[in-house]
């Protein structure tokens, strides 16, 4: 059997181990921190080293019970000793993915009783389906701003693996509509956030909710009694996937109705420089904004074109910044 690392330690980034065997295409190791994909989180992918040798883990899933790595090549040959190394970026997103999770369920239960009946989770993207009656944009917001209250109470993220009689006497331990696990696992590991939520989970989490950061409801769907609620992450502090979070916030705004908008063109002295700015400011959520400024110097004597995209807190600061240059540079 497999050593699981990251049932104990999801912060293990890397491991050595030895390769027991080569099974149906992948290679299975006496230990791994490799998280081989379950209950909606996407398995890892990372390398395996030996001398002077990298196998490229494309992919990880369950073989026969245990992680089976995909690697790109010849694999190791068994009785190999090698260094397994998780992409910890998207490893480190998805923990932060995974907990955002957890914490809207545990808001949900706890503020409506509504069940998850299904759900998924890419880096920095999720989705849950919850067993509302109905749903509207207020209980959105209202709903995002009481998870957000969870980040930054900073609750401890703490993980503990139970017999399985002794697991379910907890309460509520089983959140998804229908009991998933089968009657053959003996323990069961439960994932609590101190104060908030309780749950069986087998996936890697952070260790405290203020390493979520911002959590953002992007989108919600009703489908009947099923409602699905689409969210995205986002964080100054840790260095995200802008274009992602830009385009997160970017689907909540409202672009027939802009705050502002103006028009701007540039001389010297009275004279026309050939250089037009447009600007158009729209409010995104939680009272940020979002910008858009085409600054148009075709038709100046070094012709070229440049497109900005702000994001401004609520006081105006700027907070990301990304751009486009099309020709030569403005002086």
């Amino acid at each position: 059997m497999t050593e699981l690392l990251y049932l104990h330690d999801s912060y293990v980034r890397s491991f050595e181990a030895t390769v027991q065997d080569n099974l149906d295409g992948a290679v299975i190791l006496d230990k791994s921190a490799f998280y081989p994909g379950g209950g909606g989180q996407p398995g890892d992918q990372g390398s395996l080293l030996g001398g002077d040798q990298r196998w490229k883990v494309t992919k990880v899933k369950r073989i026969k019970g245990v992680p089976g790595h995909f690697v790109e090549g010849e694999p190791p040959e068994v009785g190999a000793l090698v260094t397994g190394e998780l992409d910890w970026d998207v490893r480190y997103q998805l923990m932060r993915t995974h907990t955002a999770m957890h914490i809207l369920c545990g808001v949900i239960w706890r503020d409506y009783q509504a069940s998850v009946t299904g759900g998924d989770m890419k880096p920095l993207k999720g989705r849950m389906d919850f067993e509302f009656e109905t749903m509207r944009r207020e209980l959105v917001d209202e709903i995002q701003q009481a998870v957000n209250q969870e980040v930054d109470a900073a609750r401890n993220v703490k993980t503990q693996i139970l017999p399985r009689d002794e697991a379910f006497q907890i309460p509520d331990l089983i959140r998804t509509k229908i009991n998933l696990l089968p009657e053959g696992i003996l323990e069961v590991r439960t994932v609590e956030i101190a104060g908030l939520d309780l749950q069986a989970d087998g996936g890697t989490h952070v260790a405290n909710t203020a390493e979520v950061g911002r959590i953002l409801i992007t989108d919600y769907k009703s489908k009947g009694k099923i409602i699905s609620e689409s969210m995205s992450l986002w964080n100054q502090k840790i260095d995200l996937d802008r274009q992602e979070t830009m385009r997160s916030i970017i689907r909540e705004m409202d672009y027939e109705k802009p705050t502002a908008s103006g028009k701007l063109r540039y001389g010297l002295d009275g004279t026309p420089a050939g250089v037009e700015e447009s600007w158009r400011l729209t409010r995104a959520l939680d009272g940020y904004f979002f910008m858009r400024i085409d600054l148009d110097a075709r038709s100046s004597p070094e012709p070229s074109s440049c497109l900005y995209h702000l994001l401004l807190s609520p006081s105006m600061a700027i907070e990301r910044i990304k751009f486009h240059r099309f020709g030569l540079r403005l002086r």
